[in-house]
């Protein structure tokens, strides 16, 4: 504080030129006036500096004496009032959020006239601090005055603010003091913030974990974590393996895995959910993260299958002993012509072929249907007449067929499983050029055929190899005794257009096609995401009356509303996923 002015003396004037050079710019020029004329002369100069620096407005700031809680002022002797705080800062410490703490800054007036508090208050806006009650607006000479000021923090972390006293006093007509304090409080984050899944795939998964971190200054008590969803394709997987029961503590600055969310789609619509976590201190406020989940198809397929007039079961035992060798290209170049006619004609179609003893159809395919294109439909009869085992069923088509129909093999869990259907025409086919050298009597054969099928007219047996005359191969004896009992048609292994005739055998199989297969199944060409399967008939979509047979890969539909004969059934649907790895996309 400056000194006390020498009583009795008058200010100068004005200052030597010198003088003035020594004064900051900037400082009041009467306020060194006033102060400097007490200084002595011979110390002049070096006086004058100091009463300049006084004279800036630095805030007064003085220290009370241990003893007492006034400090020692000067005194000043001018008839105006002079200004004095008892702190240049007030620091509040740590105070939780929520709560306040109150403390009190005093003002001291050193001078002779009284001194005008004319505004106490904090510049920043929106401040933790604020004024709470100032004593008195006017403090007499050589008196004082309390302000009250609180620190409430609304949030963890410090918090800095400056509080200006303004005042009529001439010389220092605003004082700052500086306000500090810490907000003690947690701070619950999730990481991510914001979540969004995929595309993933249909038929796949993925999954994303979620930390929860305290980004406060003291601990928080976690003691419930809501997952809300729109679609049963998001979950969300608690941690309590690894945490243990709710409620969870969470250190100041320290994280914890909360779980997993997984999205398994299974329709190609965005999925949308959220998830919050809230504290046991009703002032930490929840956190919530919203998770947008997409998905599309790996790849997607429609089968077409004009609903059919009748079905039919064909099963063909092949002869591909070495005789065979001569006529067997033929058969094999030729053979598509007749699933493409009976596919053509409308016929829910199953044609297997069998050439093994133990009659069980061999290769990738169970039977071929009316689905085929000719060229699977030839590649599928090439596997299946594939000679792989044993030999001696050869030329032994009864016995043959014998074997694939039997209980054993068309039964649960038998290789043939499916093969034979209820309610169809059961179509019998032997294809050789020898006659037929099967142990017992052909129709005992075609009366055990008969117990296969609901109605015994519904059994046919047609017959490719030599005719009677044996202009060609070897008549055909046996099969051709069969053929005329059930009404069968013939083709020779020696005709001039074998296609063709193929094609009439099928015309003549699709006279007898047992009752209309309305309800299916519908077999599918490629593994569907079940979910994504959509069935529309004539273009009118399809919602109910249709069930999915994974087993099978099949449709099938409900009697009371199976599309009518000659329908166009189309059944759409997502492929399911040769591989769910997305990450090179």
């Amino acid at each position: 504080p400056p000194p006390p002015t020498a009583p009795g003396g008058r200010p100068p004037a004005s200052l030597p030129t010198a003088a003035r050079f020594l004064i900051p710019s900037g400082i009041p020029l009467s306020c060194v006036v006033r102060n400097g004329f007490a200084c002595p002369l011979p110390l002049r100069w070096a006086c004058l500096w100091v009463v300049a620096t006084a004279c800036t407005g630095t805030p007064r700031v003085v220290d009370l004496r241990p003893d007492t809680d006034r400090p020692d002022l000067p005194v000043d002797t001018q008839s105006e009032p002079v200004i004095y705080v008892s702190t240049s800062s007030v620091d509040f410490g740590s105070v939780a959020v929520g709560e306040q703490r109150e403390k009190t800054l005093t003002i001291y007036n050193t001078g002779d006239a009284d001194l005008i508090i004319e505004a106490v208050e904090v510049l920043e806006f929106d401040s933790p601090f604020s004024v709470a009650e100032l004593e008195q607006v006017q403090v007499p000479a050589r008196e004082d005055s309390g302000v009250n000021l609180i620190f409430s923090p609304v949030e963890h972390g410090p918090a800095n603010a400056t509080l200006l006293i303004s005042s009529d006093d001439p010389s220092s007509p605003g004082v700052e003091v500086d306000l500090d304090g810490e907000g003690i409080a947690a701070l619950m984050q999730l990481e991510p913030a914001e979540l969004t899944m995929g595309p993933t795939w249909l038929g796949c998964s993925a999954s994303q974990s979620l930390v929860l971190y305290n980004a406060g200054n003291t601990g928080v008590l976690v003691t419930g974590v809501d997952f809300e969803s729109d679609s049963e394709e998001l979950g969300f997987a608690l941690a309590d393996g690894n945490n243990g029961p709710l409620p969870w503590s969470v250190a100041a600055e320290d994280t914890l895995e909360l779980g997993f969310v997984t999205h398994q789609p299974v329709d190609s619509e965005p999925d949308a959910a959220y998830l919050a976590v809230s504290a046991a201190d009703e002032l930490v406020d929840d956190v919530r993260v919203d998770v947008l989940a997409l998905a599309e198809p790996f790849g997607e397929r429609t089968d077409s299958f004009t609903v059919s007039n009748g079905q039919v079961d064909i099963v063909m035992a092949v002869d591909r002993s070495a005789s065979m060798d001569h006529y067997f290209p033929a058969v094999l170049a030729d053979f598509s012509a007749l699933p493409d006619t009976l596919g053509g004609l409308g016929l829910d179609l199953q044609l297997a072929a069998v050439v093994n003893d133990d009659g069980c159809v061999a290769g990738s395919e169970p039977w071929i249907h009316q689905g085929f294109s000719s060229a699977q439909a030839q590649d599928s009869f090439q596997e299946m007449t594939t000679h792989q085992g044993s030999s001696s069923y050869q030329e032994r088509g009864f016995m043959l067929l014998e074997a694939a129909l039997s209980e054993e093999n068309l039964g649960s869990g038998g290789c043939n499983e499916g093969l034979l259907r209820s309610g169809g025409g059961l179509h019998l086919v032997g294809v050789s050029d020898e006659p037929d050298a099967s142990v017992g009597d052909w129709s005992d054969y075609v009366a055990g055929f008969q117990g296969l099928v609901d109605d015994p007219d519904h059994l046919v047996v047609h017959a490719i190899g030599g005719d009677a005359k044996g202009s060609c191969a070897s008549p055909y004896s046996g099969f051709l005794d069969a053929m005329e009992a059930t009404g069968g048609g013939f083709v020779s292994l020696c005709s001039e257009d074998l296609e063709a005739d193929l094609a009439g055998l099928a015309g003549t199989m699709s006279a007898v096609t047992g009752d209309s297969a309305r309800e299916g199944p519908y077999a599918l060409g490629a593994a569907p995401v079940p979910e994504s399967i959509a069935v529309s008939v004539d273009g009118a979509d399809m919602s109910a009356g249709w069930s999915y047979d994974q087993g099978s890969n099949s449709v099938s539909f409900e009697a009371a509303v199976a599309p009518d004969a000659g329908a166009l059934l189309e059944i759409g649907y997502a492929l399911w996923p040769e591989d769910c790895d997305q990450s090179g996309l």
